[in-house]
């Protein structure tokens, strides 16, 4: 190719990619490194360039169609579009009409404004504000590693300066000089790739929170949020607590920063107070806590994620079989013991990471149970080694914490409802396939729960009386038949 050829084809190529830039321009396509996650009229979606925001996905109501568009553009601002242009857009979309816009504004007590694009442009900001869940922060002078990570100093930092850039709400993360984080990364499960304990005494009451970075990225957040939006859990959300039955512990801010390209999303919530269950194992093997709190813990336990249970089965009505207890409800789905906590000074459960109730949910009660156990004892990020390689304490602490979990679970049942729903967890356990490893245990487990739970309640005094008149009754036929055969017997001997 001649030098004139490759000027001539360069020119080409520059002239194509502009021409590109400005199609797209005019089509009102563009793209965003971090992905922007909303909740409109508790509806939760990811925006981007594919996402629609045609009334049949929100709700068919126009108003939450418009708030989408609005929402969706409005990064728009940062590139030099006014809002006008953001709104002629959403209009041309069929997303907004005049009708809505007005609403809008009203409600936020923007209809007084004089200046008609400051006045649009407050509530565009103001929708983003109050939809978008994960906030956005530029850091400056914030010090990573090569992948992007914190330290236990930076993070502070990083807290500090998302606070003052009202991406955080809680005065908690105000000033450094009350911040202490520390680095538990050893304690992390399989989707976290950063973990902070960060402890404020920024306020009178110091406060303990978990920080960490989620490796799935928007999914685990979408996930949490849906789960936080669901009505009926609304009286379990910690810190609120409800007597033998569970709190649900979500985050408190999703914060989010690019690296190098790449964004990370993070999530803020509160630590949780009480002992971790997958803990307690090796405590139990070393004699750090006795067979008696064990007892206690796993049954009460029990007790609260029955309650919890049977409570949210009236939502699944329609998928109930009469014929059974166990019936389709909303389960934690990911409840295996380094998701639970117990808090022995208010007889608290605690579930945290609760971002699969949506996904898995309605599901059958037993999925909670199983994770509950075998879930926990065949991975080893939730038993240390030394405690896993001994088969002889793993069979005996299943069948304590087995026993006394299940015998919680019933009891929160009324008594007249025990038996039966006893005798539904031991077929469950019987059929399940889960269980191959450890057969004997599960069959001491199954036997001891029917000798307390199905064999004794046959043999209640009720029961027991029933028993004895039937006894008396054949008794009292058998000695009036001797009596007849003997008077018989008499009449043909003439004796």
């Amino acid at each position: 190719m001649l030098k004139n050829d490759k000027f001539i084809f360069k020119k080409f190529i520059f002239k194509f990619f502009t021409l590109i830039s400005i199609i797209l321009t005019n089509l009102d396509i563009y793209s965003q490194s971090v992905k922007t996650v909303v909740t409109i009229d508790n509806i939760v979606k990811e925006l981007d360039d594919n996402t629609s925001c045609d009334l049949t996905l929100w709700a068919n109501k126009l108003e939450n169609s418009c708030k989408c568009c609005l929402v969706k553009y409005a990064y728009l601002l940062d590139q030099g579009k006014t809002a006008s242009d953001i709104l002629s857009l959403c209009n041309t979309k069929k997303r907004c009409d005049s009708a809505v816009i007005e609403q809008l504004e009203s409600e936020r007590s923007l209809k007084d404004e004089k200046n008609t694009e400051d006045k649009l442009k407050k509530l565009i900001n103001i929708l983003y504000e109050s939809s978008v869940i994960i906030k956005e922060v530029k850091p400056h002078d914030i010090k990573f590693d090569s992948r992007g990570f914190f330290n236990e100093s930076s993070v502070v930092n990083f807290l500090v300066e998302s606070y003052k850039n009202k991406k955080l709400s809680n005065p908690n993360f105000k000033e450094s000089s009350c911040l202490i984080a520390k680095d538990i990364l050893g304690q992390k499960g399989y989707q976290t790739t950063q973990l902070f304990l960060v402890s404020s005494t920024c306020s009178d009451r110091p406060n303990d929170y978990i920080l960490k970075e989620i490796a799935s990225g928007t999914a685990e957040i979408m996930g949490l949020e849906k789960s936080f939006l669901i009505k009926p859990f609304g009286t379990y959300i910690y810190p609120r607590h409800v007597s033998n039955f569970p709190s649900f512990i979500f985050p408190i801010a999703y914060i989010s920063y690019t690296y190098n390209g790449k964004p990370h999303y993070l999530s803020l919530l509160d630590r949780s107070p009480g002992v971790i269950l997958s803990s307690l194992a090796k405590q139990y093997k070393d004699k750090q806590i006795s067979s008696a709190e064990v007892i206690k813990i796993y049954y009460e336990v029990g007790v609260a994620m029955s309650n919890f249970h049977r409570e949210m089965m009236k939502y699944f009505k329609d998928k109930a079989n009469p014929e059974i207890l166990l019936n389709p409800t909303y389960v934690q789905g990911d409840a295996h013991q380094a998701n639970i906590f117990y808090d022995k000074d208010t007889n608290r459960t605690i579930f945290i990471d609760n971002e699969k109730i949506t996904w898995v949910s309605p599901a059958d009660p037993f999925k909670d149970i199983q994770l509950f156990f075998f879930t926990t004892i065949n991975n080893s990020m939730f038993l240390p080694p030394e405690v896993r390689s001994d088969r002889d304490f793993i069979n005996k602490w299943l069948l304590l914490t087995a026993e006394s979990f299940v015998n919680g679970y019933i009891d929160a049942y009324p008594s007249e409802l025990r038996s039966k729903v006893a005798q539904e967890l031991i077929n469950k356990f019987k059929s399940s396939g889960d269980y191959n490893n450890y057969k004997i245990t599960i069959d001491e487990l199954t036997d001891s729960l029917y000798k307390r739970n199905i064999n004794q309640s046959q043999n209640k005094p009720e029961n027991k009386n029933i028993l004895s008149k039937a006894v008396d009754k054949i008794e009292q036929t058998v000695k009036d038949v001797t009596k007849n055969l003997k008077n018989m017997f008499s009449k043909i001997t003439g004796s």
